[in-house]
């Protein structure tokens, strides 16, 4: 899970790389929380569930940026899915 862009306007020699969100990630079945995951200083997060389909959802806390995005998952049974989030700092 990770927040960009992170300068307003990229220059040479500046780090502008997407950062980790800090917080969590949990999916929504039916409008329920059936699994969460907090996500680690490196962005990434790691959660099990039963198969079926729903909704990543980050938790950044109450503050109003990053925005990011419902990510759609469908879980089969056996698999483990990769899923990049990636969510909007707001600067422009």
């Amino acid at each position: 899970v990770l927040a960009g862009p992170t300068c307003p306007v990229d220059q040479p020699g500046q780090d502008c790389a997407p950062t980790p969100v800090a917080g969590r990630v949990d999916l929504h079945r039916d409008g329920v929380i059936v699994a969460f995951a907090s996500i680690a200083n490196d962005g990434t997060f790691s959660l099990e569930a039963r198969p079926g389909s729903g909704t990543l959802m980050v938790d950044a806390g109450d503050v109003p940026f990053p925005v990011c995005p419902g990510t759609d998952v469908t879980v089969k049974a056996g698999e483990v899915l990769d899923v990049d989030i990636s969510c909007d700092t707001g600067i422009r």
